[in-house]
Formats: structure tokens, sequence, C-alpha cells
């Protein structure tokens, strides 16, 4: 028998179609998923909201190189500060593929 808060749930998710355009996000996890035949590898971030949603995105080559540059310029030396504090964070429409979170900012 199980009890009922031991039962594995992911909890509250935000569908992808309704991400906002700007959010204050944290990264909770993250994960690198390797290249297999006819799927592009790289950084799974997990997301979450201020009021507890979460979502992932994944960051390719095209999206890293944005990911990269952003953290740069805000002195960032690795994805361990993202999951440190709340960084206000712009949808951002990539050169290919979907667009992506994007940090502009960490928040006060």
């Amino acid at each position: 028998m199980v009890e009922i808060d031991e039962i594995p749930s992911e909890g509250a998710r935000l569908d992808l179609a309704n991400l906002p355009k700007e959010a204050d996000l944290i990264v909770t996890s993250e994960k690198f998923q390797e290249t297999i035949a006819g799927k592009a590898g790289g950084l799974i971030l997990t997301f979450q909201l201020k009021d507890g949603r979460t979502f992932q995105q994944k960051y390719t080559k095209v999206s890293g190189a944005e990911l990269l540059q952003a953290m740069k310029k805000l002195g960032l030396k690795n994805t361990l500060q993202l999951q440190q504090d709340y960084y206000h964070y712009e949808l951002t429409q990539m050169r290919i593929g979907f667009p992506r979170m994007i940090p502009k900012a960490k928040c006060k």
C-alpha cells in the first residue's frame, strides 16, 4: 500500500504554449542530454516561476550560444548560479527552432 502523499508527482506545470514573454525564474535542475540518432542533444534546464509552476527548455547549439552570451553579460561563470537566485528572463526568438528563455538581469 502506498499513502497518497508518497505518490510521485511532478507538481504544477506550465504548458509551453502559454509561456509568458517575460518572467522572473529560477532554475531548479539541469541535465545534459547526449545527441542520439535524429535528435539533437543539449542542456535541459527546468525553470520555476514564483507561483511554483515549472517547465523545461532544451538549449542546443543555437540557443545555447544565446544563453552563453547572456550569462557572460551577467558575469555568470556557470549554470549553478542560475539555481541560486531568481533572474528576469525574456522569451527570445532563435535563428532556428523554438524561442527560449534567456536571462536579462538578476532580480532584486
